[in-house]
C-alpha cells in the first residue's frame, strides 16, 4: 500500500501552523498581566504540568532561565511528595495542562494557594478548574489536534509552545536582556561562542577606534599592524574588559609593544 507522506506532513503542518496563527487573537490583557507576575517576582519562576504538557514545560522553563527569567521545572507528581518545598511565596507558579484538568496539576494548587503564591494556569479551556484557580490564565485552545483522531497532543502542544516563547520574549524585552547577558549563561556550545565572538569583535572595534591617534601614516598603520599582541593582552586572561580597563591596558603597554616595526 502507497501512502502520501508528504501529504501528511503538508497538512499536519498547516494545522499546526493556523493553530499558531489564531493564538494572536487570543492574546488580551491576561498576556500582559502574566509578565507583569513574573517581571515583579522576588523569586523563580516555577513551571509545571504532567504528560506531553510537562516536556512542554520542561523547555519553557529552559528558555525562560537561558534568556533572563530565573525559572525551573517542578513535576507535579513528585511535587506532591516533596518537592512542592521548591516552591515559596515569592516564587511565581506556571501551571501548563490543556485540559485544565489534570490530576496531578491540581491536586498541587491548595498547596500553593495556601503559599501566596501567585499561579498563573495555561490552558485550552477556559472554565476548566486550573483556569478558574489561577490568578491569571492563557489561553492555548485549539479547534483541532493533528492527528487524525483528534487525541494525539500535537497542535495543542505546539501552541503551548508558542505562548511560552512569547511570553519568554517579552521578558527578555522588558528585561532589557542583551547579547552580553546571553552569552554569560551559555559558555558552551555554538550558541555561546558566536555571543562571545560577537561580543568580542564589537570590544575590538571599539579598542581601535580609541586608538585612531593623529601621526604619520606609517605610525597609525603599524599600530593598527600590531593590534593582535594588544589583543591578546586584553583577552588572553579569560575576560573581556570594559572600555576603562582597556584603555589602561594600552596607556601601560611597552611602546615597544605598540609600535615595533
Amino acid at each position: 500500500m502507497s501512502h502520501d507522506h508528504i501529504g501528511v506532513g503538508r497538512r499536519v503542518l498547516d494545522i499546526e501552523a493556523r493553530a499558531v496563527d489564531c493564538l494572536k487573537d487570543s492574546l488580551d490583557d491576561s498576556f500582559s498581566a502574566a509578565c507583569d507576575l513574573m517581571l515583579a517576582a522576588r523569586g523563580r519562576v516555577i513551571v509545571t504540568g504532567m504528560g506531553k504538557s510537562g516536556h512542554v514545560g520542561s523547555k519553557l522553563a529552559a528558555t525562560l532561565a537561558s534568556t533572563g527569567t530565573p525559572s525551573f521545572f517542578v513535576h507535579p507528581g513528585e511535587a506532591s511528595h516533596g518537592d512542592l518545598g521548591m516552591i515559596t511565596p515569592d516564587d511565581v507558579v506556571l501551571a501548563l495542562s490543556n485540559s485544565g484538568e489534570t490530576a496531578e496539576v491540581l491536586a498541587i494548587l491548595p498547596v500553593i494557594k495556601r503559599k501566596g503564591t501567585a499561579l498563573i494556569g495555561m490552558t485550552g479551556r477556559p472554565q476548566s478548574a486550573l483556569a478558574q484557580l489561577s490568578d491569571v490564565h492563557l489561553t492555548v485552545a485549539v479547534s483541532e489536534e493533528a492527528c487524525p483522531h483528534n487525541l494525539a497532543p500535537t497542535s495543542s502542544t505546539t501552541a503551548a509552545l508558542a505562548m511560552g516563547d512569547a511570553l519568554a520574549i517579552a521578558l527578555l524585552e522588558a528585561r532589557g536582556f542583551t547579547p552580553e547577558d546571553f552569552a554569560m549563561s551559555h559558555p558552551g556550545g555554538s550558541l555561546g561562542r558566536r555571543a562571545a565572538e560577537d561580543k568580542r569583535s564589537s570590544n575590538r572595534g571599539s579598542l581601535e577606534s580609541d586608538m585612531h591617534f593623529q601621526g604619520s601614516p606609517g605610525v597609525r598603520g603599524n599600530v593598527r599592524g600590531q593590534w593582535h599582541l594588544v589583543r591578546h593582552a586584553i583577552l588572553g586572561n579569560g575576560r573581556n574588559l570594559n572600555k576603562q580597563e582597556q584603555r589602561t591596558c594600552i596607556n601601560n603597554a611597552p611602546a615597544s609593544t605598540l609600535l615595533q616595526t
